[in-house]
């Protein structure tokens, strides 16, 4: 009993963190997502007056898409490690319940 007790604390602790990343990833997705729609407006993929703006432009939304690109691969890692937090967790409740049922 006393080394169940001793390892419901870490459960907790992961709780929070799996539901930080979870939040985080949620983020991450919704900004990759706006540079995305953002790069992608015709809006704002014109040409421009002065050709020598013009280079200068297109690598900055060149950017600014890769910039998003990199937001998502953030987010798809994110949601690798709260995946493997969630299923350590439950890994461990299985070990615990165990532990107390041979007990």
């Amino acid at each position: 009993l006393i080394q169940y007790r001793n390892r419901a604390i870490p459960d907790i602790r992961t709780e929070e963190v799996h539901e930080f990343l979870t939040e985080r990833a949620k983020l991450e997705r919704e900004y990759a997502k706006g540079m995305a729609k953002l790069v992608s407006d015709k809006a704002y993929g014109g040409e421009l007056e002065f050709g020598a703006v013009q280079a200068v432009w297109d690598t900055f939304r060149t950017e600014t898409g890769n910039a998003g690109l990199a937001h998502q691969q953030f987010c798809d890692l994110i949601v690798g490690v709260a995946t493997r937090i969630e299923e350590t967790r439950d890994s461990r409740k299985k070990r615990a319940k165990l532990v107390r049922a041979r007990a």
